[in-house]
């Protein structure tokens, strides 16, 4: 029982790390475009086209990765994803950084239902859907607890050393699931027949694109209000300067 709590706190951790490495360049935007000398709307593009591989890649990772060992994946996963911060933290141009993130959420991508998977094979049929859900927390963490630390500590330290704060913390989930998963754990292979099924759903299809409509609006909100709120907050101060030498 023990073996199996730490199993899932180290998934938890591990979905924690996913979720800052998605949602870090949304609290890095203003620092990011000043530190590499490009606009705003092209550090987006470190958002939305990583959202798409995010979006692409999972169930092919799934796929191709289905007989592998959980414990050796979610592990290789978690290293793939160090190497990606801590390589980001020295790159030298945006381009750089781009490629870096975009071949880092290849595999990154896939963690959060391979992680949700396991879990529910680590205790009975009963339990499985509270295992998923404390993994899942992790995710929940990232979006309430990780992200505005990113946005606070950021503009402080540098997005370098952020990068390799998160690098840090991906090394330790990467520990972490390497010493707490059990051996042996395989998942059921993905058949890509079965998705015709979905496709026939009506109710799988309208929760599918309801939460493609949640998920878009809640990373423009969280990506550009930083930005926009920093616009108009010196554009109210340039309007005020005249008031304040009258004043003087």
């Amino acid at each position: 029982m023990m073996g199996n709590r730490f199993s899932l706190i180290a998934l938890a951790l591990g979905n924690f790390v996913i979720g800052l490495s998605m949602l870090a360049p949304a609290g890095m935007m203003a620092d990011l475009s000043v530190g590499f000398g490009v606009t705003i709307g092209a550090v987006g593009l470190l958002i939305s086209l990583g959202a798409a591989v995010v979006c692409l890649s999972p169930p092919l990772v799934a796929w191709v990765a289905g007989p592998v060992d959980r414990r050796a994946l979610l592990s290789a996963v978690m290293l793939w994803v160090t190497v990606g911060h801590l390589g980001s933290a020295l790159v030298p141009n945006f381009p750089s950084l781009l490629a870096i993130r975009l071949a880092m959420l290849t595999l990154a991508g896939a963690f959060t239902p391979l992680a949700a998977g396991a879990a529910a094979l680590l205790v009975s049929e009963e339990r499985g859907a509270t295992a998923i859900s404390s993994v899942l927390l992790g995710w929940a963490l990232a979006i309430a607890v990780g992200l505005p630390l990113i946005s606070l500590t950021a503009p402080q330290i540098g997005w370098r050393a952020t990068y390799a704060l998160i690098g840090t913390l991906a090394a330790l989930g990467f520990l972490a699931l390497l010493l707490g998963m059990p051996k042996g754990l395989k998942g059921t292979p993905v058949i890509f027949a079965t998705w015709r099924a979905v496709g026939r759903s009506r109710a799988l299809m309208l929760l599918l694109l309801i939460t493609t409509l949640l998920g878009t609006g809640q990373y423009v909100v969280i990506a550009f209000a930083a930005p926009l709120l920093i616009r108009l907050r010196t554009q109210r101060l340039r309007k005020l300067q005249p008031y304040s030498r009258f004043s003087e």
